[in-house]
C-alpha cells in the first residue's frame, strides 16, 4: 500500500522542527546561563570567624562608662587656627583645659583600671549603623587631652606633660587591645601618632637620663604586633557582613548608605558573592599574618586589591559583572591600607623609642652615636629593625635623622601602589 505524499504544509513544518528543537534548548541554555550568571551564592561559611568573647567587664565596663562620662567633650576653641607662642595661642589653651576639666579625672579613673575589662560598645564593634560617639576617644585625645600637654609644656611643666603623653600611649595600646575594636581601629592609630607628636614637644628640652629612661621603659613592649590584626580582620568581616544584610533588607539603609535608589540593589548587588570575596581576601591575608611577617601581608594584600581595583576599573565591568555594585561597595568599605598603616606606626613607634637612648647616650657621651650599634646593650637591647622589610632602621648622624626604607629596599626604584616614600624620624631635640 503507497503512503500518501506529504503535503507541502506538512513538509514546511518538517524542516521547521529542528529549528524549534534547536531554538528551545538555545532558550534553555540562555536560561540557564541568566540563572547561574545573576544568583547570588549562599552564605559565606565564616563560622571561625566569629570570635569566642569574654565576659570582659560588661556592657558597663570602664572604657564605656568613659566614653559616656567624656560625650560633653567641648571643642569649639580647638578648631581655630593660631600661632603658637602667642597670647591667642594662649587663651585657647586655657578656655579648652578649663572647660574640659571634667576630662582628665576621668581619664585618670580609666586609666587605673585593668584594661583587659574594656569592651567597645555597640555589640562589641559587630552591629550597624555605627554610634554617633564612636569617635570619642580620639576626639578626647586630639582635643583635651593633648591641649592639655601643650598647656603644662606652656607653663614649664614638661615632667608632668611628658608623663600624661605616655599615658597617652598606654591609652591607645589598651584600646588596641579592647573587645570590639574594629570599628574605632583607624582612631587607635590616630591616637598613638597624637601621642608621639606630643610626647616630643613635652620632652625636647628634657636633660634627665631618669626621666627619659623612665619613659622609653615606658613605651617599650607596647607596639603592635601581626597577631594583633587578626580579631580585627575578622570582625571587619562581621561588620561587612552587618552593611550587606543591612543594605538587602533596609531599603532606607541602601539608599543612605549608597546614595542610589533601592531598585539599584535588585539588579547590581549580590551580597553573598561579595561576602565571599571579602572572605578570601581575610584568609588569605590572616595566613600571612600569622607568619609575623609585615612584607608578606602587605605584598598579599596589595597583589589581591590591585587585581579586584584593576577588573572594577574595566568599561564594560558594569554590565559584565552582576555584582560589580557589591565590588565597588566591598572595595570602599574596606580598610584597604590597614597593613602599611600598622607597620608605619610600628616603625615610628620604634624610632622614638630608638630616638630615647640616642638622646641618653648623648647625655652620657657628649656626642651622638656614630651607629646604633653603639646604643647596645646599654640604652637598647638590640638594634631596631624595620618592621616592613626586617633590615635594620638606619641611622645618619650627619642629618640627625633616623630612617626606615620600608616596603623597598635600600636603591630600589620599585615603590607599591601606597607607598611613596620612606619614614624619616628627625632627632627631636636641638643640636648643642
Amino acid at each position: 500500500m503507497s503512503e500518501t505524499p506529504a503535503t507541502p504544509q506538512k513538509e514546511r513544518s518538517l524542516r521547521r522542527r529542528p529549528w524549534l528543537i534547536a531554538g528551545v534548548i538555545v532558550i534553555m541554555l540562555l536560561g540557564a546561563l541568566v540563572y547561574f550568571f545573576l544568583r547570588d551564592e549562599v552564605p559565606p561559611e565564616d563560622a571561625d570567624f566569629k570570635p569566642a568573647w569574654t565576659a570582659g567587664g560588661g556592657p558597663r565596663n570602664p572604657l564605656v562608662i568613659f566614653m559616656e562620662e567624656t560625650s560633653p567633650l567641648y571643642r569649639r576653641e580647638y578648631y581655630g587656627h593660631y600661632q603658637p607662642g602667642t597670647p591667642e595661642e594662649a587663651q585657647r589653651l586655657e578656655v579648652l583645659v578649663a572647660k574640659n576639666a571634667f576630662v582628665f579625672p576621668a581619664f585618670e579613673k580609666l586609666m587605673a583600671t585593668d584594661s583587659s575589662l574594656w569592651r567597645w560598645p555597640d555589640d562589641r564593634g559587630t552591629s550597624f549603623p555605627l554610634r554617633d560617639d564612636c569617635y570619642i576617644c580620639q576626639e578626647v585625645a586630639e582635643i583635651a587631652l593633648a591641649t592639655k600637654v601643650e598647656f603644662l609644656v606652656h607653663h614649664g611643666q614638661r615632667r608632668e606633660a611628658a608623663m600624661l603623653a605616655v599615658a597617652m600611649h598606654r591609652f591607645g595600646h589598651g584600646l588596641n587591645q579592647a573587645e570590639g575594636g574594629s570599628l574605632y581601629y583607624s582612631q587607635v592609630l590616630k591616637i598613638q601618632e597624637v601621642a608621639r607628636d606630643e610626647l616630643v614637644l613635652a620632652l625636647e628640652s628634657e636633660t634627665s637620663p631618669e626621666i627619659l629612661e623612665q619613659v622609653q621603659e615606658e613605651l617599650t613592649g607596647i607596639e603592635q604586633q601581626t597577631s594583633d590584626l587578626i580579631p580585627v580582620i575578622k570582625r571587619g568581616h562581621l561588620l561587612m557582613t552587618s552593611v550587606f544584610h543591612t543594605m538587602a533588607h533596609d531599603e532606607a539603609a541602601f539608599a543612605d548608605l549608597t546614595q542610589r535608589h533601592p531598585s539599584y540593589f535588585k539588579i547590581w548587588l549580590r551580597p553573598n558573592r561579595t561576602l565571599w570575596l571579602d572572605l578570601q581576601y581575610r584568609r588569605d591575608l590572616i595566613a600571612s599574618l600569622e607568619s609575623g611577617d609585615w612584607r608578606k601581608a602587605h605584598t598579599q594584600s596589595e597583589a589581591f586589591l590591585d587585581a579586584v581595583f584593576a577588573r572594577h576599573r574595566k568599561f564594560w565591568h558594569w554590565m559584565t559583572n552582576p555584582n560589580a555594585f557589591g565590588r565597588g561597595q566591598w572595595y570602599e568599605w574596606l580598610n584597604k591600607d590597614l597593613v602599611l598603616d600598622t607597620a608605619t606606626e610600628v616603625n615610628k613607634h620604634r624610632m622614638l623609642i630608638t630616638s630615647l637612648a640616642i638622646r641618653r647616650y648623648e647625655l652620657s657621651h657628649n656626642t651622638l652615636p656614630k651607629t646604633l650599634q653603639d646604643l647596645v646593650p646599654e640604652f637598647l637591647p638590640a638594634v631596631p629593625v624595620d618592621a616592613m622589610n626586617s633590615l635594620s632602621i638606619e641611622w645618619d648622624p650627619a642629618k640627625r635623622v633616623l630612617l626606615a626604607r620600608g616596603f623597598r629596599s635600600p636603591g630600589s626604584i620599585v615603590i607599591h601602589r601606597s607607598w611613596d616614600g620612606d619614614i624619616t624620624f628627625p632627632l627631636w631635640w636641638k643640636a648643642p
